[in-house]
């Protein structure tokens, strides 16, 4: 669905050609499959969430919609295996305009210490509007419903799934070659 979603063009909606765009994927650019893959399970717990029109959005992949208010809520999601805060904390300044920065929830906590000590140090330095600033990055984040390796797990069980399902036929020569 979300490889769909992504790449109608190329996919012309052929859930055959997302398959195996996924099991390419999967071999040649696994960081991009996995973000994918994050983004699906975020929406798949958050239900009030959904994808954007624009798959190409930049700074936005997931909206919602707030009573009284015209202009919908956004969100952008990240995973980077690595969990590493200092990436995520670049990728945040790269990605300003969304109102929520989901993360996986075992990343949360590292996060949001990093920011905690930037924006500490920046007050310990008198640099009050800087500080607002990171102070106002830290309430950004929020924890996409899935840790790390629930997410790599699940990239790796969708992958295996189509790989089984292109090689079935190979699995039952190999079987009766045997017999």
């Amino acid at each position: 669905d979300a490889l769909l979603r992504k790449n109608p063009k190329l996919l012309r909606n052929s859930p055959a050609r997302a398959r195996e765009l996924l099991r390419r994927r999967y071999v040649n650019n696994l960081p991009q499959l996995r973000g994918i893959m994050a983004e699906a399970i975020f929406l798949d717990r958050n239900p009030e969430w959904g994808y954007v029109s624009k798959a190409n959005a930049p700074q936005h992949d997931v909206y919602r919609w707030r009573a009284g208010i015209q202009a919908p809520f956004t969100g952008q999601v990240k995973f980077h295996m690595s969990g590493d805060a200092v990436m995520y904390a670049a990728d945040m300044r790269k990605d300003w305009r969304a109102a929520r920065f989901f993360v996986p929830d075992d990343h949360v906590g590292n996060l949001k210490n990093l920011l905690t000590l930037r924006a500490q140090a920046l007050e310990g330095a008198g640099k009050q509007a800087e500080a607002r600033d990171i102070w106002r990055q830290r309430s950004r984040v929020r924890g996409i419903g899935a840790t790390s390796s629930q997410i790599h797990n699940e990239t790796a069980r969708a992958a295996e799934a189509v790989a089984r399902e292109k090689y079935a036929g190979y699995t039952s020569l190999g079987a009766a070659m045997a017999l």
